[in-house]
């Protein structure tokens, strides 16, 4: 009769244990998922930031002695002889930087209405986040904002953002 209270004892406290740490991995894992999405966003913004500054240094390395930037596209940038913007960036050697950005959408570079600066708009932002993507580009803009808020050199429209430089 002792063993088999002992026995049933044993099995009791392996199933308290067994089931305390499944509820562990389950809380852990559960963090864990809702902190990837965070760091995800978080890599993902890093890695758009440095995307547009590689652009704007592009094309800055492009317009060198010209008196503007007349002309100018991602396609001129990002052609074979441009070492200045990556094929990442590019969406390949000589590509128009069409699904490249960090979040998946794309970059049109363009002269801006003031050809002595240029205008970069990127596409296919998370509409849920697209406020602070515009408070991270404002500083990068012509007047170096400290915010998008009251920032003529950027604008939202949907999921995009336009950054003249």
């Amino acid at each position: 009769m002792r063993n088999l209270e002992r026995i049933k004892n044993r099995q009791r406290g392996e199933l308290v244990s067994a089931t305390l740490g499944l509820l562990v991995f389950i809380t852990v894992t559960m963090f864990i998922m809702l902190g990837w999405s965070e760091t995800s966003f978080r890599m993902d913004k890093t890695r758009l930031l440095g995307q547009v500054n590689e652009i704007n240094s592009g094309a800055d390395t492009w317009k060198g002695f010209r008196s503007n930037y007349t002309g100018l596209t991602m396609a001129i940038i990002c052609a074979a002889g441009q070492q200045s913007v990556s094929e990442t960036t590019c969406g390949g050697v000589g590509g128009s930087g069409s699904s490249s950005n960090a979040f998946g959408g794309n970059f049109v570079l363009t002269p801006a209405t003031n050809v002595s600066q240029k205008q970069l708009n990127i596409t296919g932002l998370p509409a849920e986040r697209i406020n602070e993507l515009a408070d991270s580009l404002a500083p990068v803009s012509a007047n170096q904002c400290a915010s998008r808020t009251g920032c003529a050199t950027v604008t939202i429209s949907g999921t995009s953002i336009t950054v003249t430089m």
